[in-house]
């Protein structure tokens, strides 16, 4: 059993009684003793609950980076929307604007994930046979590709105009999912600037509420009778729920602390503490999450690929280079993971920097292992 006062134990304190309550019935109901004919149904049941649980969980973390990214997400709504302990809400519009954040990253990330990046169709290929098309051979499967496209040995297909194989996602990214990729991660950096923004909010209305002071936020320091005469950091509605007299008899005469402001101050503490973590790691996320957007959308705009960044024989300038990703026409479509309309390529053939040889991509088409 976890001692009062540790940040674990006041972690599991703060989880809602709704979730609790199921956790229990949960347990009771899938180990209480049946009658066997009962009891075979709710194990089929089970394994049944299991392997959907699996195969969600999986579809959400295929990786542990993702794992990660959904555990940043949960800490920033739990500190921002659901602790107590804060007695303090977000705004109105910060709330609209937090949650349409957290529904367009999902769905980018959602769509990125189930939309196929794209092969050389059948037809092409004939073609190719023919010698009627321009390509290149794999040297790892020895078939015709299209230019920009590879061959990818870990689902064995190849794929058009392949940006990269990302590892957080166990995913090619390539000509049909790479602008979903793009928007996951411009919208995970908005969200990761969001909580930034609320979490140095937060803290300050937390150490500008009524009692507060620097003293209180040290963890080291007892809650002893010294502290007794300090005003308690609380809300407004909850000090006037309390009354001046419950927060000043309420003292404890074994100890002489004053229970009531003992508890105020936890709270504060606690909440001090989950703010400044959610921001600690809102900063680290930022810091890498944002260069890794900055460097996939210039390279996006510079019409290179991640697998061979050096590569400007296809530059043919920054409205042309994205139209090949996120459609045409130029609009708010861009903004939102919707299919685009009309992508400027069709993933086979590309058009050409007029600076370069036109036949520089089946002599210069490097060999890449993936």
């Amino acid at each position: 059993m976890l001692p009062k006062g540790n940040w674990a134990f006041d972690l599991l304190d703060q989880l809602p009684a709704e979730i609790v309550i199921g956790v229990a019935a949960l347990r009771f109901l899938s180990t209480a003793p049946l009658p066997k004919f009962i009891h075979d149904r709710r194990t089929v049941l089970l394994n049944h609950l299991q392997r959907i649980a699996t195969a969600a969980f999986f579809a959400c973390c295929p990786t542990i980076f993702m794992l990660l990214v959904w555990l940043l997400v949960l800490a920033n709504y739990y500190v921002l929307v659901v602790m107590p302990a804060a007695g303090l809400s977000l705004p109105a519009l910060a709330s609209v604007v937090g949650y349409c954040l957290l529904a367009v990253q999902m769905v980018s990330f959602t769509r990125t994930l189930r939309t196929h990046p794209g092969s050389p169709p059948i037809e092409w290929r004939h073609a190719a046979v023919g010698g009627g098309v321009e390509y290149y051979i794999c040297r790892w499967t020895g078939r015709r590709l299209p230019p920009r496209a590879y061959h990818v040995r870990a689902i064995g297909e190849d794929i058009c105009f392949l940006d990269h194989f990302c590892s957080w996602l166990n995913r090619p990214i390539g000509l049909r999912n790479r602008k979903f990729f793009l928007l996951f991660l411009a919208w995970s950096t908005a969200l990761c600037v969001f909580g930034l923004v609320r979490c140095v909010l937060l803290l300050y209305s937390l150490y500008h509420q009524p009692g507060a002071s620097a003293w209180m936020v040290l963890p080291f320091l007892p809650l002893g009778p010294a502290m007794g005469g300090m005003p308690m950091p609380m809300p407004a509605a909850a000090r006037a729920d309390a009354g001046p007299a419950t927060v000043l008899n309420a003292t404890d005469n074994a100890t002489g602390v004053n229970s009531t402001l003992a508890a105020g101050v936890a709270a504060f503490r606690f909440s001090f503490r989950m703010a400044t973590g959610a921001l600690v790691l809102d900063l680290v996320s930022l810091l890498f999450l944002g260069g890794f957007a900055v460097s996939a959308l210039s390279m996006a705009a510079c019409g290179r690929v991640a697998l061979n960044p050096n590569d400007a024989s296809f530059d043919v300038g920054t409205r042309l280079n994205l139209e090949q990703i996120f459609g045409r026409p130029v609009g708010w479509r861009w903004l939102l993971p919707l299919e685009p309309r009309r992508l400027a390529t069709d993933g086979l053939q590309f058009p050409r920097n007029k600076q370069f040889d036109e036949t520089g991509l089946l002599t210069g088409q490097p060999e890449i292992d993936i």
